[in-house]
């Protein structure tokens, strides 16, 4: 009787205790604006500079379509949505809209990092160096910044309600209101707001004894721009993160040379400097999620899905193309699984499974092997208030591919556009060009026009329209 009870009591006490926490990581997230697709410098030393910086996680601006060559040369996941290359597995929730990528830190646990780029003009330095007053300047911050970031922070509250650690990195094209006494910068202040902490103030509070400048590097002088003395100098390339999450050291990478630089190259192959910050962070449990590795696949490529189901397990995928009547039902064997789907003809796709009455969806393309983007205006001559219809299809469907207007006498001049308008990563659609500009407050103006779909930010065409006159 006696060994009952003591066993009882013994039973009792151990389930009492909590289950033990899973232990933090350490993990060294970048940002790194590699300057026009990383190769009017040195390709190779944005590798290099990754790689002796030893980070993780990498946040990329200004890829140009090139990311995938650069996680290849690591041997790296990527993301062409977000920007992000990393050693660990990327999923790309179809939930984030492209605003933030989860990281499989650990199998079944992640942390998400979303990557921007804020516009770059007017840039508030620049103002007040040219004698702008300060509210004028501020004005300028709520007008052109912070609507573009709210976008981001919009996003981010999913993974934050989730319980998942949050990075986020950027060229946020804006200094920091801890760096300064007499602005209070909107776009930091906003990202404090929501609860996301600075990595370089955590690690050094004292900005006028630490002022980690990122803005401008001296790189090596290059066709079309070079940054110099008449420029100021910033710290405007961050890093932040949420609760879970804490800085124990923040560094630059940059040029030779410098004594506030950790890591160098030579030579440096961006005009701006690169921060590497190492966190320990403990990762949550993954979502429920049904994502593909990517949204643009040739023909001759497998789609891969990977999924996570928490609630119940579905019986089966269903693919579907939205231009024609196929469908396929792909059976489901575990929660959480990685499936290379059958060999698909190219089209439009949606992959979609139902668990708790919530339908889980992602849709991709499939282009023709070879296929060559197209653009096209749907007339020759658009009468005053009538729709510009612009068609595209076959794009590589990168983060920032764009639509830019030229006027036909300029057309030779791919950085002489009038217009520009981005096409939300999508490689085919359909835009009407008046109305999109308008929103913007950039009106089409009558003209003779050629319109070409641009790739991923930069000054490459990828197709070009017939002359079209708007009147």
């Amino acid at each position: 009787m006696k060994k009952y009870v003591l066993l009882t009591l013994l039973l009792a006490a151990c389930s009492s205790i909590a289950p033990v926490a899973e232990a933090p990581i350490d993990l060294r997230i970048m940002t790194f604006n590699i300057e026009w697709g990383g190769k009017h410098v040195s390709f190779d030393n944005v590798i290099e500079a990754i790689r002796i910086a030893r980070a993780d996680v990498v946040g990329v601006q200004e890829a140009e379509g090139n990311l995938e060559e650069l996680a290849s040369s690591l041997g790296w996941h990527f993301d062409e949505r977000n920007y992000v290359i990393s050693r660990f597995p990327l999923i790309d929730p179809p939930e984030a809209n492209g605003r933030y990528a989860l990281v499989e830190v650990r199998p079944g646990q992640v942390v998400a990092i979303a990557n921007l780029h804020l516009p770059d003009a007017p840039y508030g330095p620049d103002l007040l160096r040219d004698s702008k007053n300060v509210d004028a300047v501020i004005a300028n911050e709520n007008r052109v910044r912070v609507p573009a970031l709210s976008g981001w922070l919009d996003r981010l509250r999913t993974p934050i309600a989730q319980g998942i650690p949050v990075f986020v990195t950027g060229d946020f094209n804006s200094p920091s209101h801890q760096d300064s006494e007499k602005i209070k910068w909107p776009v930091t202040v906003a990202m404090e707001k929501a609860g996301l902490v600075d990595a370089w103030r955590q690690v050094y509070p004292n900005a006028a004894a630490v002022p980690g400048l990122t803005w401008w590097a001296a790189r090596p002088e290059i066709e079309h721009y070079a940054p110099g003395e008449n420029d100021p100098e910033d710290r405007i390339d961050m890093i932040w993160s949420s609760d879970g999450a804490i800085s124990r050291e923040a560094e630059l990478v940059g040029e030779v040379g410098r004594s506030d630089i950790a890591y160098s190259v030579d030579p440096w192959p961006s005009d701006h400097r690169a921060v590497i910050a190492e966190f320990s962070v403990t990762p949550a449990p993954a979502p429920d999620y049904l994502s593909t590795d990517r949204r643009v696949y040739s023909e001759s490529q497998r789609v891969t899905v990977r999924f996570n189901f928490t609630t119940e397990q579905p019986g089966y995928l269903r693919v579907s193309n939205s231009g024609s009547p196929f469908s396929s039902r792909i059976p489901i064997p575990s929660t959480s699984d990685t499936l290379a789907l059958p060999v698909l003809e190219p089209g439009a796709y949606e992959v979609s499974a139902t668990t708790a009455g919530r339908v889980h969806s992602r849709h991709f393309w499939v282009l023709q092997d070879g296929a060559v983007p197209h653009i096209e205006a749907t007339k020759a001559v658009f009468e005053a208030g009538e729709p510009v219809t612009i068609r595209w299809r076959d794009g590589p469907g990168f983060r920032n591919d764009y639509i830019a207007v030229y006027a036909q006498a300029n057309a030779n001049d791919l950085r002489d556009m009038s217009h520009y308008v981005y096409v939300d990563a999508l490689p085919e659609g359909e835009m009407d060009l008046r109305k999109a500009l308008a929103v913007s407050g950039d009106p089409l103006l009558p003209g003779r026009y050629v319109v070409r779909l641009m790739k991923d930010d930069g000054y490459e065409a990828l197709a070009d329209s017939r002359s079209v006159r708007v009147r």
